[in-house]
């Protein structure tokens, strides 16, 4: 009894998102032991959170695609090679830089986020987040896929998975093997080199196209909203004074006797007001009296418990100015989900692509090539490893 009731009083200790994680987990596992041979015969295998799903058809839908625009794919590999190169040594120049600054400039304000934290992200933000990076590395991968044929070379795997909790993704085996290419194919390693390359440009473009609309959003988006005055409350903090009282998709238009022009007007306001004050909040459809919390980070200035974003007017009927919102958080996630991945899937350490590539181009001499690129990914682990130490420093 008395081990129940200390397991009972334990669970009534943690948080709800890490019991459903553990509850989620153990069904998961459940799940592995009862169907992991089941599904084999299908192309599916069910690994302890992990599911792999091989596609013959959809291997022929990419071989199609490149057999169907040879030139396209090859202009798209070379110029995928060339972006390259310079790309590679700009993530050890960026881990470089990083790693400086964090030494000479360290954070001295800052909250330490559990890895549950993430969870408790709002529902539809989390499901563009999973969509964003869903599809950045589909395009990658399948994009390796694709530029198989510059020299007739064959796809042998192509498919999708999803790993538990919430991320998804695919995956290509080329025909390409480095170890073959080093013993007997020695004359196909640029091959080889473009074919990884196409990934890193695929990448590279998904971030600047992304990071071009989040600069012209105003205009992005002028066919289906127009920036109105006001800020939209995107993400209510539970327990805070505007828990219960204000919601998700509300606008602020005033509060007390100031006008809302954008979030910012918010901040100073509030900011600006003792803890403990009682604040008329003026909203498109309501009027809401709250009693100021005290902020968590300064005990002198008051606290509402919202985030907040710019006001959009919607021009189309069945729009609402959240999903203003969304778009954002599309070309938001679009933009930092594939810088960090084109960063760090660039340093030349062989596991990533910029190592595939670099060791590719480098082994074409000879004798030289391997010793410089173990040097370089030497380098590269080392700065890797600082980088990472300096992340809990």
């Amino acid at each position: 009894m008395f081990i129940v009731e200390y397991l009972s009083n334990m669970l009534r200790k943690l948080p709800k998102e890490v019991i459903i994680f553990v509850i989620i987990s153990l069904a998961w596992f459940l799940l592995w032991l009862v169907t992991r041979k089941k599904f084999a015969k299908y192309g599916v295998s069910i690994y302890p959170f992990a599911i792999i799903i091989r596609s013959e058809k959809l291997r022929k839908i990419i071989m199609a695609f490149s057999y169907k625009h040879p030139r396209f794919v090859k202009y798209f590999s070379m110029v995928g090679l060339i972006i390259s190169i310079p790309t590679i040594f700009y993530s050890l120049f960026y881990l470089l830089t990083e790693i400086i600054k964090r030494f000479h400039t360290p954070e001295t304000t800052g909250t330490q986020v559990g890895i549950f934290e993430f969870l408790k992200i709002p529902l539809p933000q989390l499901i563009i987040f999973v969509f964003v990076l869903t599809l950045s590395v589909l395009f990658h991968e399948f994009s390796h896929g694709v530029s198989c044929s510059i020299e007739g070379e064959d796809v042998k795997s192509v498919g999708i998975f999803y790993i538990f909790p919430f991320f998804f993704g695919g995956y290509v085996v080329p025909g390409l093997d480095p170890e073959e290419l080093i013993r007997k194919e020695r004359g196909l390693l640029k091959s080889y080199a473009k074919m990884v390359a196409t990934g890193l440009f695929t990448t590279f473009l998904l971030t600047v196209i992304a990071f071009s609309l989040l600069v012209n959003f105003n205009i992005a988006i002028s066919p289906f909203f127009e920036k109105g005055k006001g800020a939209l409350i995107t993400r209510v903090v539970e327990g805070s004074p505007a828990w219960n009282k204000l919601h998700v998709g509300d606008v602020i238009i005033k509060i007390n006797n100031t006008k809302i022009t954008s979030p910012k007007d918010v901040v100073n306001f509030i900011r600006n007001a003792s803890p403990n004050n009682l604040i008329v909040i003026y909203l498109l459809d309501r009027t809401v009296i709250i009693r100021l919390g005290s902020h968590p980070s300064n005990s002198s200035w008051g606290y509402l418990g919202v985030e907040l974003f710019q006001y959009y007017k919607p021009k189309i009927g069945v729009l609402q100015p959240i999903h203003a919102f969304y778009i954002y958080l599309v070309f938001f996630y679009g933009y930092t989900l594939n810088f960090v991945l084109l960063i760090f899937n660039a340093i030349p350490i062989f596991i990533f692509d910029g190592g595939k590539v670099l060791w590719a181009i480098l082994n074409m001499k000879e004798k030289l090539g391997n010793k410089l690129f173990n040097a370089i990914q030497a380098l590269a682990a080392s700065l890797l490893i600082v980088f990472c130490i300096t992340l809990f420093y």
